[in-house]
């Protein structure tokens, strides 16, 4: 609950009703109930001492197991269901009946293969005031702080947030309560479960198996505020686990080498130790060469540069002596160097069949353990966490992305037989019911707009149309044009003269001025000197575009390119896959003429006059943002905040700005905000000033991309600022109306038509235009599902807007369909697109920008985390020359 935002309005009444099923559930609460809330704390135990705080080095897993533990062995928690978030909190249905503050016995807790973990103590006492602790006894907990009020959730449901404390703890608490259940029976990660062991019966099998991985199907649960209830989301989940196998056997994999030749190897390059450091560090290994029957598990540090045969360490021989004459014993401790190879010769009499590739350091750093890849085994039911490869992407897509019908019908089983709540024996104790059938609730199909291209104007129909036989608003002249071939080996002079030749075609078609190309010329783009040097050659003859032909979609080639022409020569460019330049497929080629030209200076299509918005009637910049943290094996630490603005009435035109900043502050938290936005969105305000005549935005409307809930309340009051202070510095009394709108994605709500007729083909997905604003909305929040786009495969994700701050107070028709209609202007193609156009542009300008960040080598990324001006560093290879940098370059 984020408190001083804008009031709730009545629902918009824009567009045709439409009947759908949600995939949430209405929960009922008891009238009269309490939740009993204690503080917890885990102590690893030794005989001669005891640690009162918490051991930060246990998981939730291993808490869970010493929790469970005592409860099922103490009878002070006998029939208390007791439910545990995993960390420090337990709540009960009713007060329990311990002297506080209580000390457990001892707690001894083995993992799966009854290895003994350790032994602890629990320590439990009510949860204290922030003020200090109370006198308070177990009888008399009605009006204290240990104790959460449900009713306060019913207040809620009243527009009543005055204890809003009371509701976030209530949420909390329930939560827990959901989560206690299928954390005993099931796998969690996050907010999802799986099962590890079996195949699932969401589909009767296992989803494809990828390299060295399997895909799981599991379900997500979550819980949501309704406008009257609150209701758990239920939803189709899937992820990869490893499968158990040799470690050397996953290298292998990794490497694209048969494992039979892994001996036929001298040494791996650097490259190659690059990607399985990035790839294994911190994965969890079993070794079993030990003499004792035992697995011992061990977390991969690092992989090592040297090989089994260089890596050396002092080894230590303990002898024990009897002198003949005293009959005393003494002990000799002999010190030698030795290499790992001979350590396992010598004391597990193994000689190693891969001595020439690396090992594997293990943790902890310090006691320097270096392991043979070949003793190592990769266990099952690990949860990979990494990226995964795009063939594997679309592996897992293929599997995964299931039409409304099929995947509503697995939600269902996962209510009843997944989730089971009827049998859920914690929820029954808290007197909590689900009722079996989802939400049933009303929305409305918005009409799409009519859009202007330059020979006449069309009404877009199911979320796409066909661009054939229409001519741009305003086309590009491209006076001087190149064809690079970087794929020489796979494209032949005849393929590309082809494709050279359609592309006109269907360029002069569309109204674009494409005449010959100057030159077409092939060179083998794996080498990025000749690449530059070709490069610097077209910049010299001011050629407006190149168009590259890329081998294999080559990721590495594809940043090479963008970072030569855009970051040093200022050069636009154009990519497209070799497979594609020879099947000069007319809709690929149409979609290519869309890019050239929006880069070049040409504008696609504008709404019409009649269509604009009425909000557009006076000056207004509608402004994207986004930022895009670095992924999980990018140890950079660097995060790109990117922001997109209109320039005109008719959102033809846009500016894009973007910056780098750490993903954490000083504190060591992450950094969730735009920390530069003031400066940014100075810059994009004088560029409008500039482009409209000298006009100023008398709104600004803004999308912020990316943000959770929980972060409202930071995000909003630093970034309004932000924006405000940056109207300002412009002068002292512009101070146009703003309104902040959160955009998400990352949520799994879904709808779907009750009536299959009102689906949109081919998956009979909502129609484009449908938008929520009643039943599972907020209770008080101004917020709205939208899915503006037609979902071609799987069931359409809506987005999710909410409204933080207003200062025009728009009624939510006007708002809801500006949303629509801004997602319906997108240059990069022919089609309605799933969020608004300012936000689309300002992902894509944060995705480019990371890839040329990507360009840096690791050496330098890492002199960069450990330079006190890393950003001021980082920047020479993301910067953007001029005459880049103020087009559309990034469509």
């Amino acid at each position: 609950i984020t408190t001083g935002l804008p009031a709730k309005q009545a629902p918009g009444g824009l567009g045709r009703k439409i009947n759908l099923i949600s995939n949430l559930f209405t929960i009922i609460l008891p009238r009269e109930r309490n939740i009993y809330r204690y503080e917890v704390k885990i102590a690893s135990f030794t005989p001669d001492k005891t640690c009162l705080t918490p051991t930060s080095c246990k998981n939730t897993l291993v808490n869970r197991k010493i929790i469970n533990r005592m409860l099922d062995t103490n009878d002070n928690f006998r029939n208390s269901y007791a439910v545990y978030d995993g960390k420090s909190l337990i709540y009960t249905s009713s007060p329990l009946q311990l002297e506080f503050p209580f000390e457990s016995d001892k707690i001894t807790v083995e993992n799966e293969n009854l290895k003994k973990i350790g032994t602890f103590k629990v320590y439990i006492k009510p949860v204290e005031s922030e003020n200090g602790p109370e006198e308070n006894d177990a009888h008399d907990m009605e009006e204290n702080d240990y104790t959460i009020q449900l009713r306060v959730l019913r207040e809620l449901f009243r527009r009543n947030i005055s204890n809003v404390n009371g509701i976030q703890e209530a949420l909390v608490a329930l939560e827990t309560i959901f989560r206690h259940s299928p954390a005993l029976k099931y796998t969690p990660i996050g907010s999802n479960f799986f099962r590890t062991n079996i195949c699932s019966p969401l589909d009767d099998q296992i989803g494809p198996q990828l390299v060295g991985k399997v895909t799981l199907f599991g379900y997500h649960q979550s819980l949501r505020l309704g406008q009257w209830n609150i209701m758990t989301n239920l939803d189709t989940s899937a992820t990869t686990f490893f499968t158990k196998q040799p470690l050397v056997e996953y290298i292998a994999k990794l490497l694209r080498i048969p494992q039979s030749e892994l001996s036929c190897i001298s040494a791996l390059r650097n490259d190659q130790l690059q990607l399985l450091q990035s790839k294994l560090k911190n994965l969890k290994i079993e070794t079993y060469h030990q003499r004792s029957k035992l697995t011992l598990k061990h977390s991969i540090f690092k992989i090592t540069e040297k090989n089994a045969w260089q890596i050396q360490f002092l080894k230590k021989t303990r002898t024990i002596i009897l002198d003949e004459e005293t009959q005393e014993s003494r002990t000799i401790i002999e010190r030698k160097t030795v290499t790992v190879h001979e350590y396992f010769r010598e004391k597990y009499n193994i000689n190693l069949a891969f001595p020439h590739l690396p090992c594997v350091q293990v943790k902890p750093k310090s006691q320097r353990i270096y392991l043979p890849i070949e003793l190592c085994y990769i266990p099952e039911g690990q949860h990979y966490k990494n990226e995964l490869s795009d063939d594997e992407k679309r592996e897992m897509i293929k599997f995964t992305a299931d039409n409304p019908a099929s995947r509503f019908h697995k939600i269902v089983n996962i209510r009843d037989k997944w989730a089971n709540y009827e049998e859920d024996e914690y929820l029954n104790n808290f007197d909590i019911v689900v009722e079996r059938d989802p939400v049933r609730l009303s929305g409305r199909a918005m009409q799409a707009p009519n859009l202007n291209y330059g020979n006449r104007k069309i009404q877009p129909r199911g979320g796409s149309w066909n661009i054939r036989d229409l001519q741009f608003y305003v086309p590009s002249n491209i006076r001087s044009w190149i064809l690079l071939n970087l794929a020489e080996r796979h494209c032949r002079f005849n393929d590309l003269k082809n494709f050279s030749d359609q592309l006109q075609r269907i360029g002069r078609a569309a109204g674009l001025n494409l005449g010959q190309p100057s030159d077409i010329k092939s060179i083998d783009g794996s080498r990025y000197v000749n690449l530059h040097r070709t490069l610097t050659d077209a910049r010299k003859k001011q050629v407006q575009l190149v168009v590259v032909v890329i081998p294999f979609k080559d990721k590495t080639i594809y940043r090479n390119v963008k970072q030569i022409a855009e970051v040093k020569l200022g050069l636009q460019t154009q990519c497209i896959d070799h497979n594609n330049a020879r099947k000069c497929n007319p809709s690929l080629l149409g979609n290519l003429c869309l890019k050239i030209n929006a880069k070049t200076g040409g504008i696609n299509h504008v709404l019409t006059q009649g269509e604009i918005p009425k909000i557009m009637a006076q000056p207004v910049m509608i402004i994207g943002a986004d930022v895009s943290h670095a992924g999980v094996t990018d140890k950079s630490g660097i995060s790109v905040a990117a922001v997109a603005g209109s320039l005109d009435m008719i959102l033809s035109r846009f500016a894009v700005t973007c910056k780098l900043q750490k993903n954490v502050n000083a504190k060591k938290k992450s950094v969730e905000t735009i920390i530069n936005l003031k400066d940014m969105v100075k810059s994009l305000l004088i560029t409008f000033h500039e482009k409209t005549l000298d006009k100023w935005p008398e709104k600004i409307i803004f999308y912020r991309d990316g943000v959770s809930d929980g972060h409202f309340s930071e995000v909003l009051e630093k970034e309004l600022t932000a924006i405000r202070g940056a109207c300002k510095e412009i002068s002292k009394n512009y101070q146009p109306a703003i309104t902040f709108v959160v955009v998400q994605k990352r949520h799994h709500v879904r709808f779907r038509p009750e009536d299959h007729r009102d689906g949109a083909r081919p998956e009979g997905n909502v129609p484009p235009g449908t938008v929520v604003d009643t039943e599972i909305v907020h209770p008080v929040h101004r917020d709205f599902y939208l899915c503006s786009h037609l979902g071609l495969k799987g069931t359409s994700r809506p987005a999710h807007y909410t409204v933080l701050a207003d200062d025009s107070d728009f009624s939510a028709e006007d708002f809801q369909k500006l949303t629509y209609y801004s997602c319906n202007i997108s240059f990069r193609c022919s089609k309605s697109i799933s969020i608004p156009v300012p936000v689309a542009y300002a992902d894509l300008a944060a995705y480019r920008t990371r890839l040329r960040l990507a360009t840096l080598s690791d050496d330098a990324k890492q002199k960069q985390m450990d330079s006190p001006n890393i950003l001021r560093e980082a920047l020479s290879a993301v910067e953007l020359s001029q005459p880049v940098e103020h087009s559309m370059y990034f469509v």
